[in-house]
């Protein structure tokens, strides 16, 4: 038929057999299924000295042939990646990436948000006259890469979904946001140094168990963050990672082998920490020593308790953690 509008959808009817006893039919029932697609035409923007400009203010870069021009981890003739530069964006205050832009011709699938692509969007000295201070974002599952920087210093920006696509939290890309609450999709496997440091206002972070290590500085800052949990995937925990929080318990999984000087420092509600793990522990003034001082594991309590608190933000504070797996 006619290709539908920008907007409408299109049902399609998809014949299933149930297999699996706990959806609480039949076994061998056959049941229809309705799944509506919704139809999205490409962004097309104005193409100017290898920039593309799209009507909500977005700024990408190609090349003289309309690929992208960003990098060996970029396919020629198949991405288009969001503008490197400080103020780029010039649009409203809740932002749509589109999955695919154009330039009338051409087609280009969006799959890097570039370094500094939206920083300082709060600045209102930096931003066009008469433009929005940016305050949500949605990224599209297109997205396989947000770099360091991306959103460093948009303190109205509350709003922000990382897709499923992205399989890191890179350095200080949401440094200094608003954000209230974030969820960290399974494919994320690491979050890194100041990725969310002075996110003063963030309450909730969902960490999946896909993710093996912490960064330096991570949530460093974080005040309204009361509680969090890491999971028995992570390995490593960073330097000052949870620093100045507000968390007031954490649990500690056996799968953490090594924790950063001053990790818990300055978390003056931690009342209560639970090491899964009490044996093995040594401490050294180097995140590259080999050996170092035991942390003999009387010095711990198998519950949760003040005593493990206090080992971590102040007797052992200053110090680089190491645990030796038997």
């Amino acid at each position: 038929g006619a290709t539908p509008a920008d907007g409408d959808y299109e049902t399609f009817t998809l014949k299933f057999k149930v297999l699996d006893k706990e959806l609480n039919v039949p076994q061998d029932t056959k049941v229809n299924v309705t799944i509506a697609l919704k139809h999205t035409t490409p962004s097309v923007g104005t193409l100017a000295d290898g920039k593309l400009t799209t009507p909500d203010g977005i700024i990408y870069r190609v090349d003289a042939n309309g690929t992208a021009s960003l990098g060996s981890t970029i396919t020629e003739g198949e991405y288009l990646i969001a503008e490197g530069d400080n103020y780029s964006y010039d649009g409203e205050a809740d932002v749509v990436i589109a999955p695919v832009v154009s330039d009338g011709t051409n087609n280009y699938i969006v799959t890097v948000i570039d370094r500094y692509a939206f920083a300082y969007c709060n600045d209102a000295e930096g931003m066009p006259d008469g433009n929005a201070v940016m305050q949500s974002i949605h990224i599209p599952n297109s997205v396989k890469e947000i770099k360091e920087d991306a959103f460093l210093f948009c303190d109205e920006l509350v709003s922000v979904n990382i897709p499923k696509s992205v399989s890191s939290i890179e350095d200080l890309i949401f440094y200094g946001t608003s954000l209230s609450e974030i969820y960290i999709p399974s494919s994320v496997t690491s979050i890194g140094n100041e990725a969310f440091c002075t996110c003063s206002s963030l309450t909730t972070i969902i960490i999946p168990s896909s993710v093996t290590s912490i960064g330096d500085n991570a949530f460093s800052s974080c005040s309204s963050l009361t509680t969090i949990t890491i999971p028995s995937s992570v390995t490593s925990i960073g330097g000052n990672a949870f620093s100045y929080t507000g968390l007031t318990t954490i649990t500690i999984p056996s799968s953490v082998t090594s924790i950063g000087r001053y990790a818990f420092s300055g978390c003056t509600n931690l009342t209560s920490v639970k090491f899964e793990e009490t044996s093995g522990w040594w401490y050294a003034d180097s995140a590259d020593a080999t050996s170092g001082t035991e942390i003999a594991e009387s010095e711990f309590t198998t519950d949760a308790s003040a005593a493990n608190a206090n080992l971590l933000k102040s007797t052992y504070s200053s110090k680089y953690w190491f645990r030796t797996v038997a």
